[in-house]
């Protein structure tokens, strides 16, 4: 009865977070679109339609077969494939990372010319690429707490991932928006460069605030990560006390901690 209580509590929970992560994104869409303009929302979604496949594919796969190991072996009581588990997943969703971010860094210039038929959206396509491992990176700490039917990390992390792209995605592309246009306004060059005409000026500032307010994605993909790092610093004995390890000398980074 506790392991069916528990099992709704944590479908629950991230039922509810799915739904706020939803209505972030739909309010985010709007003034969004006033801050970029349509055809910067074009360049926005072209770089999307190159990172998604990739990261559903390893989204998708990955911390859920980690998951259901770790919740094997936990039933099973065996502490010393847990233990494994939970190391051998930072090289395996790192590696993974990795891979996602080369191959769309190199995909880059060749699907924004010939498949997306808009090369400017390059620019978006680059900056968008390293959330690809900071969402790897979180989900092998995410899977392993799944693992133990905890839910919170996954449901804090989403939702700060969220939020963080909306406030940080508005202004960095509000301010793009401000100052490009604003110099162009006044003595109508952007970065120095002369333009004849609005239509050629607002043509080159587009992919730049679409890249800006696309920053916001990768910094709330890095803030997520950030967040299940200290939430499991902080909690790993009281979560996992029976592999503590020794942490004299121990050390920590952005890939490694123990």
């Amino acid at each position: 009865m506790k392991t069916q209580k528990k099992y709704v509590s944590s479908a629950f929970i991230l039922l509810l977070t799915s739904v706020i992560v939803k209505i972030i994104g739909a309010v985010y869409k709007i003034p969004l679109t006033a801050f970029i303009g349509a055809v910067g929302r074009g360049y926005f979604a072209a770089a999307y339609n190159i990172y998604l496949p990739l990261h559903a594919v390893l989204m998708g796969a990955l911390p859920v077969s980690l998951s259901r190991l770790v919740s094997k072996y936990n039933a099973l009581g065996d502490k010393r494939m847990l233990s494994s588990l939970r190391k051998g997943s930072r090289f395996v969703f790192f590696a993974a990372g990795m891979l996602g971010v080369c191959v769309i860094v190199v995909a880059a210039v060749p699907y924004s010319m010939y498949i997306a038929h808009a090369p400017k959206s390059v620019y978006t396509v680059f900056v968008i690429a390293p959330s690809l491992l900071f969402s790897c990176l979180s989900a092998s700490l995410r899977g392993y707490f799944e693992g133990y039917m905890n839910m919170k990390p996954t449901a804090v992390s989403q939702t700060l991932e969220a939020l963080v792209k909306t406030v940080f995605g508005l202004l960095f592309s509000k301010y793009t928006m401000y100052r490009l246009f604003g110099e162009y306004s006044a003595v109508g060059t952007v970065f120095r460069i002369p333009f004849k005409n609005e239509s050629d000026a607002l043509s080159f500032i587009y992919p730049l605030t679409s890249a800006a307010a696309m920053l916001g994605v990768t910094l709330g993909a890095l803030e997520g990560y950030v967040y299940v790092v200290i939430y499991y610093m902080i909690n790993r004995d009281k979560l996992f006390p029976t592999q503590r390890e020794e942490t004299e000398g121990a050390s920590f980074s952005l890939f490694h901690f123990r």
